[in-house]
């Protein structure tokens, strides 16, 4: 059911958006909820922008305690090749687990909530760096940790979700699901979704468009009704001009997963076996490694990395044998162009071709243009 809102409403979202400071977007938000009309179409969106103005006051709160001379951020700087965030419920094993992947001694106990600040590490991944960051533990309840938690996973670029093979897992996954979904997170696309990537310029673009039942001026009107003047909206499965409406509103975010079973040592074979296959069958097509795995920490990497997006470019000088040692991490989907501009972008100018080896060229040492699309462990030399 669409929100409907008056245009009332509608011009103190737009304020929202446009505020400049966190004090002024709390002050907007809260503007915005007190105009949203109480009926059944409107539920969602009320408790969503409740979560918000709960996240923004933590913000502002842990803004304050910097000032006082605190000097932490509950948000880790992003280093290596992606930012994973360990999420789960109280007594998962996150915090042994960090220590399992990164090395990173960390106080383990069996006490709920024993860690409030998110606690940072390194997994190596053959040759890139991997950051692990463990956070408080996840509560139906909500709380201080919660919101923590929630905030370092939407900063996060994959999740491992660590889930206790000791515990029931339907219940286990649905309370989990429950608080990431309150909190605007997703572990996979939904069936019919949209996303509305907001740009500076270039007016309305729609992309899978024949998945939607709107015409390009409905979403056009609707999202100018909004303050949105240009932005990208990719359409998936049967949505329709409601879900553009969700989309503008709650700020979903989908991030890919990996989850990580723990305390499965004390199970019987056949209980582990069936325990690893349940959750496969749930979590499908998120991968799901055992923590007592003998090889965990490849697996695990290996399976992050796939997640993240990410690909890696080696250079190679003119007239030399070997690549460089060190590569550059890069989007997939990526192409020469983009290489050129990380290298150098007066490069651009002069450029004539590039050679390039490995799986994106069916001859290697293949000349290719500006738009060829590169893939993992390419090796590109080039010529200007």
């Amino acid at each position: 059911m669409p929100a409907n809102l008056p245009p009332q409403a509608q011009a103190l979202w737009v304020k929202a958006q446009d505020a400049k400071t966190p004090e002024e977007k709390l002050e907007r938000l809260q503007e915005f909820l007190s105009a949203i009309p109480a009926h059944k179409g409107t539920e969602k969106l009320r408790h969503q922008v409740r979560h918000q103005v709960a996240e923004l006051r933590e913000e502002l709160d842990e803004a304050r305690r910097r000032r006082k001379g605190s000097g932490f951020s509950y948000l880790i700087e992003k280093e290596g090749a992606a930012q994973v965030c360990l999420v789960g419920l109280p007594d998962a094993g996150k915090t042994h687990l960090l220590t399992r992947l990164t090395g990173v001694s960390a106080a383990s106990t069996d006490v709920p909530f024993e860690t409030s600040k998110p606690q940072p590490g390194m997994l190596k991944h053959e040759d890139v760096l991997i950051q692990i960051v463990d956070t408080p533990s996840l509560s139906a309840a909500g709380g201080q940790h919660t919101a923590r938690a929630t905030a370092s996973a939407r900063n996060a670029d994959v999740l491992i979700i660590v889930v206790d093979g000791s515990r029931p897992i339907t219940s286990g996954l649905d309370e989990l699901f429950a608080i990431l979904g309150a909190h605007r997170i997703y572990l996979r696309p939904t069936v019919a979704s949209v996303k509305v990537e907001r740009r500076s310029t270039g007016g309305i673009q729609v992309v899978g468009q024949t998945y939607s039942s709107a015409s390009l001026d409905e979403i056009s009107r609707l999202l100018r009704e909004y303050g949105v003047m240009s932005a990208l909206v990719t359409f998936t499965g049967r949505a329709d001009i409601t879900d553009v409406e969700a989309a503008i509103l709650h700020g979903s975010v989908f991030k890919p997963s990996v989850a990580v079973v723990t305390k499965l040592e004390s199970l019987e074979p056949q209980t582990r076996a069936h325990t690893l296959s349940e959750l496969a069958n749930r979590l499908k097509p998120i991968p799901v490694v055992p923590a007592d795995a003998p090889d965990l920490v490849p697996r695990v990497g290996a399976e992050l990395f796939r997640a993240s997006g990410v690909i890696r470019i080696y250079t190679k000088r003119l007239n030399q044998k070997e690549r460089s040692q060190k590569p550059m991490i890069m989007r997939r989907g990526s192409t020469v162009l983009d290489a050129v501009r990380l290298i150098h972008s007066s490069l651009i100018s002069t450029f004539q071709y590039a050679k390039v080896w490995g799986e994106s060229v069916k001859y290697q040492g293949s000349r290719v243009g500006l738009d060829h699309e590169l893939r993992d462990k390419d090796i590109v030399e080039i010529h200007a």
